[in-house]
C-alpha cells in the first residue's frame, strides 16, 4: 500500500514537476546563451573597436595641438618677415646703439603670449651675434655656454644660419643641465633666396611631453613623433625602447590612420599612427593590448558573473515557484469539486477540464436564452427612442452597444412601412429576420433598425443619415422602397418623417411619418410619401403660434397658472377656429408637449421632477380624439409644474443661490473660470444660469467674480510686497495688462497708484 502511494506521488506529482522544472530552466537558459553569444560576438568586438578608435582620436588630438603650435611658430616667423616694421630696419646694416634693446623688446612681445616657446632668437646674416628675447649672445657664447649642442658646433651653427633657405628642425637633444630641447629654425627671406636673417625657437621637450601625457599618461606604452623622413624628433619615454624598424617601414606614406598589432618583448602592443597634412610629421603610439582592453576584460568578467548569478537565481525562483504550484492546483481541484461533482475520481487537470466543459455548456445554454431576449431589448430601445426618452446619441449608443444597436450618423428620421392587402401570418423569428434584411438593404449612406407596430400591417424603421444626404433623400429611399417590394413581394407605402439632429425631436419625426402614411388616400399607394411634401400641399396653417408658445414657456418658468390657462385657451381656440385636420392639430399638440418638457429641463431642481415620465408620447397622442381632452391634460401637468416651482422657490432656490455664490468664491481666482464651466457644474444652460443668477442677486456672475478679484487684489497690494504680475496671477487675470485695465475701471486708479496711496497713509 505504501509503495503504491509513492508510485502515485512520483507518477502524478513529481513527473510533472521535474518535466516543467526542466523545461523552464531550458527556457531561461536559451536566451541567456543567445545573449552571451551576441554580447561576445558583437558587443565586445564593438567595444574593442571603440576603444581603439578612441585612442586614435587621442592621437589625432595630440597631432592637432602640436600642429597648431608649430604653425604658430611659422606664423611668427612670417610676421617677422612681412608684418613687423620695427625689425625691418635691422635687416640691413644698422649701427643703431639701441639695436639690441629694440630687438629684445620686439621678441619679448611674441614669447610673452606663447608659453610653448622657451626662448626665441633672431640672427642677421654674417653677424657674430644672436639677439634673444632674454639677451644678446655671440655664437661662441651660444655654443659653449648657453646651449652647448653635442652635435652642432659653432662653425656648423654659423654655416647653417647663413645658408638656411627652408625650415629646419633639430630633434630633442640633451644640453647639459638645461635639459632636452627641440630647436626650430626658420629663414627670413624678404625678397630673394638669400636669407637676410633666421629665427631660432628653442622649445623644451617637456612642453611637448605635457601634451602627450594629457592623452596617454594612463598607459605604459610610448608615443613617438617622426619628421617627414620618419626620423625621430622626440618620444614620450626618452629612455624607453626605440620604434621597431618593421613598424617604421610599414608606416603609410599617405595621411590615412594606421593600426597594427605587434608582439614585442613577450607582450602584444597596438601600434597606432596618424600623419599630419600641415607639418608632414607622423605620430606613433604604442599601447599594451592588456591595458587598452582592461575595461573590455572587466566587462566580459562581470557579464559572465552576471549570467551565472541570473541563472542561479532563475533556477532557484523556478524551483520555488514550481514547488508551490501543486498547492494552488490542488485548491483549484477542491473548489471545482465543490461546485461540480464528478462520478469518478480523477487527477487535478482532468477535474478542472471537465468542470470548465460543464460550465461552458451551461453558459452556452444561457447565451441562447440571452439571444432570445435580444429582440425584446432592441424593441425596448427603439420604443424609448420613439417616445422621446433617449435624449442624446451617446447615452443611447452606450445602452445599445451590447445589443448591436448603434447610430453613428448625425441626422435621425422615422419611416413607417404600410403593407397593402392581407399578410400571411409569420413567426417572430421570421419577422426579426426580415427586419434585419431591411436594415442591411438600406443605401450605404443610411443606417437603421426596425421594429413592429401596434398595427400588424405596419413596421417602423428608425433611419440615420449623413448631413449631406439630407439635401435630397428621394432617390435613396425610392431605391429602398423597390428593395422592400422585391424582398416581401407585396405592395407597400412608406411614410417618411423629417430628419432631426435633436434626439428629443424623434417622436415628432415619427408623428410626421404617420401623417404621411395617412396621406396615401390623397397621394396614392405604393410609393414613398415625405412629410415635407404634405406641408407644402397643405395651406391650412397660415401662421404658427410661435409667440403664444414663447409666452407659455415663460409662464411655466414663472409658475403663473392664470397666464398658463389663458394661453392654453388661446391655443385651443386657435386649433378650433382654423378648422384644421386632426393629424395636423396633433402635431401642434406634440409641439406643445415639447415646450413643457424642454422648459422643465431648463429649471434647476433637486430631487425628483413632477411626472415627466407620465407625459403622453407619440403613440398616446394618436388616441386623443378632441382638443379639449388634450388641453385638460396639459393644464394638469402645468399645475404640477407650478407646485414644484413653489417648493423650489421656498427652499431649494435659496440653497441654490448660496451654492452658486460659494462656487464663485471658491473658483474666481482660477483664470479658466467661466459661466460655461459653472453652468456645466450646476447642469444648467449658460443663458439660463446667467438670467437666474442676475434675477436672484441683482448682478451678473462675471461682475461678482470681478468684484471678488479686485477686493483680493487690494488686500494683496496693501499687505504684501508681491509684484503686480504675481498678484494678477493669484487673482485669476489672464495677464498684467488685463489686470491693470480692469482694476482702474473698478477703482479709478492703477494698482501701482493704489499701493502708493496705501503706503503713504
Amino acid at each position: 500500500m505504501e509503495k503504491g502511494w509513492l508510485q502515485l506521488i512520483l507518477g502524478k506529482k513529481f513527473q510533472f514537476f521535474v518535466k516543467y522544472l526542466f523545461s523552464y530552466v531550458i527556457i531561461l537558459l536559451l536566451p541567456l546563451v543567445l545573449m552571451g553569444l551576441f554580447v561576445q560576438s558583437f558587443l565586445i568586438d564593438t567595444l574593442k573597436n571603440e576603444i581603439v578608435v578612441n585612442n586614435l582620436n587621442n592621437l589625432n588630438r595630440v597631432k592637432y595641438v602640436l600642429d597648431q603650435q608649430v604653425l604658430q611658430l611659422q606664423n611668427t616667423s612670417t610676421q617677422l618677415m612681412y608684418v613687423n616694421n620695427n625689425l625691418k630696419p635691422f635687416y640691413q646694416l644698422n649701427q643703431d646703439p639701441l639695436k639690441a634693446r629694440k630687438i629684445m623688446n620686439e621678441l619679448q612681445k611674441y614669447t610673452t603670449t606663447n608659453h610653448f616657446i622657451h626662448e626665441m632668437m633672431i640672427y642677421f646674416r654674417e653677424e657674430e651675434r644672436l639677439y634673444s628675447n632674454r639677451s644678446v649672445y655671440t655664437l661662441s657664447m651660444l655654443s659653449d655656454h648657453i646651449y652647448p649642442y653635442p652635435n652642432w658646433s659653432k662653425e656648423e651653427i654659423y654655416r647653417d644660419l647663413n645658408r638656411l633657405t627652408e625650415p629646419l628642425i633639430r630633434p630633442a637633444e640633451m644640453l647639459q643641465d638645461e635639459g632636452r630641447f627641440i630647436t626650430f629654425l626658420y629663414p627670413i627671406l624678404p625678397s630673394s633666396s638669400t636669407p637676410y636673417a633666421a629665427v631660432i625657437f628653442i622649445v623644451k621637450e617637456e612642453a611637448v611631453h605635457r601634451i602627450l601625457e594629457d592623452e596617454f599618461k594612463s598607459y605604459n606604452g610610448n608615443t613617438f613623433i617622426l619628421n617627414q623622413n620618419n626620423e625621430l624628433i622626440t618620444s614620450l619615454d626618452s629612455g624607453g625602447s626605440d620604434l621597431p624598424e618593421q613598424v617604421i617601414k610599414r608606416l603609410p606614406n599617405d595621411f590615412e590612420s594606421f593600426t597594427e598589432t605587434i608582439r614585442r618583448g613577450g607582450e602584444t602592443y597596438y601600434f597606432l599612427s596618424v600623419k599630419s597634412k600641415e607639418t608632414g610629421w607622423t605620430y606613433v603610439s604604442t599601447l599594451p593590448v592588456s591595458q587598452v582592453l582592461a575595461k573590455v576584460t572587466a566587462v566580459q568578467t562581470w557579464f559572465v558573473l552576471g549570467i551565472i548569478v541570473i541563472l542561479t537565481l532563475g533556477v532557484m525562483v523556478i524551483y520555488g515557484s514550481m514547488n508551490m504550484n501543486y498547492r494552488p492546483l490542488n485548491q483549484l481541484k477542491r473548489y471545482t469539486e465543490s461546485i461540480w461533482k464528478h462520478a469518478e475520481p480523477m487527477n487535478e487537470l482532468e477535474t478542472v477540464r471537465l468542470t470548465i466543459d460543464s460550465l461552458f455548456t451551461e453558459n452556452r445554454a444561457l447565451n441562447v436564452k440571452v439571444e432570445s431576449s435580444r429582440e425584446a431589448a432592441e424593441d425596448y430601445l427603439l420604443d424609448q427612442l420613439l417616445k422621446g426618452r433617449s435624449t442624446d446619441a451617446e447615452s443611447f449608443n452606450e445602452a445599445g452597444r451590447e445589443w448591436g444597436i448603434v447610430f453613428t450618423k448625425p441626422k435621425i428620421r422615422v419611416a413607417i412601412l404600410h403593407f397593402h392587402g392581407s399578410q400571411a401570418p409569420i413567426s417572430s423569428d421570421e419577422k426579426r429576420a426580415l427586419l434585419k434584411s431591411l436594415s442591411q438593404g438600406l443605401p450605404k449612406s443610411y443606417e437603421g433598425y426596425g421594429r413592429d407596430h401596434l398595427d400588424e400591417n405596419k413596421w417602423v424603421m428608425v433611419l440615420a443619415c449623413d448631413a449631406e444626404e439630407e439635401a435630397d433623400p428621394s432617390d435613396a429611399l425610392s431605391f429602398f422602397h423597390q428593395y422592400v417590394r422585391n424582398l416581401l413581394q407585396q405592395g407597400i407605402t412608406i411614410g417618411v418623417g423629417g430628419a432631426v439632429t435633436d434626439w428629443r425631436e424623434v417622436p415628432k419625426s415619427y408623428f410626421e411619418a404617420a401623417t404621411a402614411i395617412d396621406y396615401r388616400f390623397i397621394k396614392g399607394k405604393e410609393q414613398v410619401i415625405f412629410s415635407k411634401d404634405i406641408i407644402i400641399d397643405q395651406q391650412t396653417l397660415e401662421a404658427y403660434p410661435r409667440q403664444e408658445m414663447a409666452e407659455l414657456r415663460s409662464a411655466i418658468k414663472q409658475g403663473n397658472l392664470n397666464k398658463i390657462e389663458k394661453l392654453l385657451q388661446q391655443l385651443q381656440q386657435y386649433l378650433k377656429e382654423n378648422n384644421m385636420p386632426l393629424f395636423i392639430a396633433r402635431g401642434l399638440c406634440f409641439d406643445l408637449i415639447n415646450v413643457v418638457i424642454q422648459t422643465m429641463g431648463d429649471i434647476p431642481s433637486q430631487g425628483t421632477s413632477p411626472g415627466l415620465d407620465d407625459y403622453p408620447d407619440v403613440f398616446l397622442l394618436e388616441k386623443y380624439e378632441t382638443v379639449e381632452e388634450f388641453t385638460s391634460l396639459v393644464k394638469q401637468i402645468c399645475r404640477d409644474v407650478a407646485v414644484h416651482l413653489d417648493r423650489l422657490a421656498g427652499e431649494d432656490h435659496l440653497d441654490l443661490d448660496m451654492r452658486m455664490m460659494l462656487y464663485i468664491k471658491q473658483n474666481y481666482a482660477n483664470r479658466n473660470f467661466s459661466v460655461q464651466e459653472m453652468a456645466d457644474y450646476f447642469r444648467m444652460a449658460p443663458p439660463n444660469l446667467s438670467h437666474y443668477y442676475k434675477d436672484r442677486t441683482g448682478q451678473t456672475v462675471l461682475d461678482f467674480a470681478t468684484q471678488l478679484r479686485i477686493d483680493k487684489a487690494k488686500q494683496l497690494l496693501l499687505s504684501s510686497t508681491l509684484s503686480v504680475k504675481s498678484i494678477a496671477e493669484q487673482t485669476g487675470f489672464d495677464n498684467v495688462s488685463s489686470f491693470i485695465r480692469r482694476f482702474k475701471q473698478w477703482t479709478g486708479v492703477t494698482p501701482g497708484e493704489f499701493r502708493s496711496r496705501g503706503e503713504a497713509v
